[in-house]
């Protein structure tokens, strides 16, 4: 009997794992989806800083699964879901903040060998 309720734990927590994965699969599904309409109604802002359309910017390099989103992706993000972030960088120590400049950033990222990291909120 007591195996028995070791192996529904077991199996209890296999299925939140999934429905975990699945539920963050799902949030940065919709996340990409939010930061290439950004770049792709706002062209002006982000354009300057492509090397190719924003079209195929945003099917090469958002819009792909499983594939590391970094540098014009995630102030389009930002900006998409209308949040303030502070962006922390190790090599220099420099701060830059997206968003409005007026408001203190809810969201502060660190940002190291290419690889952003959420810090608090």
């Amino acid at each position: 009997e007591n195996l028995k309720d070791d192996s529904n734990l077991r199996n209890s927590e296999n299925q939140r794992e999934q429905i975990l994965s699945t539920l963050l699969d799902c949030f940065t599904f919709l996340i990409r989806k939010l930061a290439a309409y950004e770049i792709r109604n706002n062209s002006d802002n982000y354009l300057p800083f492509l090397d190719c359309s924003i079209d195929q910017f945003c099917e090469n390099f958002i819009e792909i699964p499983n594939r590391e989103v970094e540098g014009i992706a995630i102030p389009a993000a930002v900006n998409g879901l209308g949040l303030d972030i502070a962006v922390e960088i190790v090599s220099n120590e420099a701060c830059y903040k997206v968003g409005n400049e007026s408001t203190t950033p809810s969201i502060y990222l660190l940002y190291h060998c290419h690889h952003y990291a959420l810090l608090y909120y």
